[in-house]
Formats: C-alpha cells, structure tokens, sequence
C-alpha cells in the first residue's frame, strides 16, 4: 500500500473512506484505494512497456492479457483507464509485428483496441482517459496503415474508420459526453468578452486548459484517419474543418486555437491538393495569430499557412501576397521566439 503523507493529529480520521486507520507508527496513513489504483494503473504501464520493448518475448501472452486489459480500460478510476488504453494499443502493435497482415491474426487485438476507444468516446465523463483512448488509437491505425496487406481495408469494414471519425467530430462540436458541464457558450463569439461576467481568472484559465487537453487527442487521430484515407477523405473533413474553424475564433483560449490550427494543418497534409477547398477560408484567420501572444499559436499559424500556400495551388494565390507580408514580422528581430522564425 502507498503510505500517504499527513499523520498529524489534527488531519487523522478526516477522510475515512480513503484510509484504513493509522500506519501504527506516527508516520502517516495507509490509502487502500490510492494504493489499489496506482498497483492497477501501474500494471497496465508494465504491460505496455513489455509489449513495446521485448515484443518477441510477450507475443504469446497477449491472449492472457487481451480481456484484463479490456476490463481495465473501463475501471472506475480515470488513471488506471488512461493507462489500460495505452497498454492496448501497445498489444496491438505487438501482435501486428508478430502476424502483419494479409494475416488477420492481429485483428482481434487491434478490434479491441479500437472498440475501447470508441467506447471512451461514447460513455467516458474524463477528458484526459479520452484524450488517451484517442492517442491510442492514432499510433495503432499509424502502424495498420504502415503495414498494408489489408490492414486499412479491415478498419473500413470494423466500422473504426468512420466511428472514430464521428467521435472526433463529436469532440470538436462540444458533444462528447467527457465535455459535459463545459461551457461552449461561454466562448461564443457574442458575450465571450463581457469584462463584469463575474468570472475568476484563474478557473476560467484552469477550465480552458482542461478544454484542452481532449482537442490535443483529437490532434492526433484525425490527423491520422485522414492519412489513411488520402484524397478521399477529403469531404468527410468538411464538418470536422467548420467545427475547427469555430475554435479559432478570436474569443477562445490560445490554446484551443493553437491546437485548432495544428489539427487543420496535419490534415490539409494528409489529404494534399484534394484539401485545397478550406484553404482560402483558414488562411486569414492564420495571418491574424501571427500577432498572438504565445509564442505556440505564432509558431503553429506561420507553418499552417505556410503549408496551405504550398498544397492550396490556385485556391491559395490570391493569399500569397498578404502571407508573404504578415510573416515579415515573424522573420524580424522582434520576434523573440527562435522557433517562430524558424
């Protein structure tokens, strides 16, 4: 058991249903739950240590571990979640080494990866667990797709390409059940300014950075299925890219738009020319955050429009002269962050 910090006589027995009583020695008392979840949580991370770094070895004990995990991945507590959706997509890599398609032999474990994400999406309350079942999820379609044999087309027919993709949508529009109680309204473009709203600063930075983190998961996997589908998926993008567009709005936390733009540029490069249509629409609103305050949104918007002037080919020429302008100011001595005029 974790012993936890705090036995002076004036803390002992505030909070008993998280101790057994004292440790009996002064030192401090016995969490049993805290004990409980890290021991779980702290498993998961072995397993998907060993299934990364002695993949040969652990091949045959993927079967053993397969339905724990999955367990594990809907456990009660959100740090145990977060690491049993890691432990599943490294399985799944492991078995995709072990049998690469055209064998379906890995099928299985990259279902039940997949599936476990999926389900995080529909009924998980936390946005970091989602955030990982989301990060998860990205690193085993990127090793599916590196593989080929098949491997994409068995996505296509498990329903994860298009269900993952719905679930990324549903993060972006604010719908996701791990998002319940954020206030979407409050960063609307009509009275997100409002100076006598009454709000503490500090919650409502803490509130925007929570907001977040589950967009950064988002970050990673569509990026992701877009690569996967190319060109083609280039009008299944066009929800995903207005509810992106939503976050850029200049009444949302920097960090929001940041990751916004980050997410828009990945998948502009995984589609290519075919992605040509946003790119007038992202464009302006990219040369306007080059005056951001956070070094992050400068560095993230210059390499945005960056990108879309090379992929967007006509859409983008009437664009070109006005980038060309507005990342002067990035290139100059002014500019204080080495990686924005990089």
């Amino acid at each position: 058991w974790r012993m936890v910090p705090g036995g002076d006589s004036d803390d002992d027995g505030e909070d008993l249903s998280d101790s057994d009583g004292d440790g009996g020695n002064g030192n401090g008392n016995y969490s049993i739950f805290s004990g409980v979840v890290e021991e779980k949580a702290a498993a998961c991370k072995a397993i998907a240590s060993y299934a990364h770094h002695c993949p040969n070895a652990f091949k045959t004990h993927i079967g053993a571990f397969l339905n724990p995990m999955g367990d594990m991945a809907d456990y009660m507590h959100e740090m145990v979640r977060s690491q049993a959706h890691h432990a599943l997509a490294r399985m799944a890599q492991c078995a995709l080494k072990a049998a690469p398609p055209p064998s379906a032999e890995a099928f299985p474990i990259v279902d039940a990866s997949l599936n476990a994400t999926q389900r995080a999406a529909l009924e998980d309350d936390d946005r970091d667990a989602v955030a990982a079942a989301m990060e998860s999820a990205a690193e085993v379609i990127k090793s599916v797709a590196a593989l080929g044999g098949g491997g994409i087309r068995h996505l296509a027919d498990a329903g994860h390409l298009k269900g993952l993709s719905d679930h990324c949508l549903a993060v972006l529009e604010g719908r996701a059940p791990c998002q319940e109680g954020d206030d979407e309204e409050h960063w609307a473009e009509e009275g997100a300014d409002d100076a006598d709203d009454g709000d503490d600063p500090e919650e409502e930075d803490e509130e925007a950075e929570l907001g977040q983190i589950v967009l950064e998961g988002v970050a990673e996997l569509l990026p992701a299925l877009a690569a996967v589908g190319g060109a083609e998926f280039a009008p299944h993008f066009q929800p995903h890219f207005a509810a992106l567009m939503r976050r850029t709005s200049g009444t949302r936390p920097e960090g929001q738009r940041s990751v916004s733009y980050a997410t828009i540029v990945e998948v502009v490069r995984a589609i290519g020319p075919a992605a040509a249509p946003v790119v007038p629409l992202a464009l302006p609103g990219c040369c306007r955050e080059f005056g951001a305050e956070t070094a992050g949104l400068r560095r993230n918007t210059a390499y945005c429009a960056g990108v879309m002037v090379e992929v967007g080919g006509a859409a983008a020429a009437p664009h070109r002269l006005d980038v060309a302008r507005a990342l002067l100011s990035l290139l100059s001595a002014e500019e204080t962050d080495r990686g924005v005029r990089d």
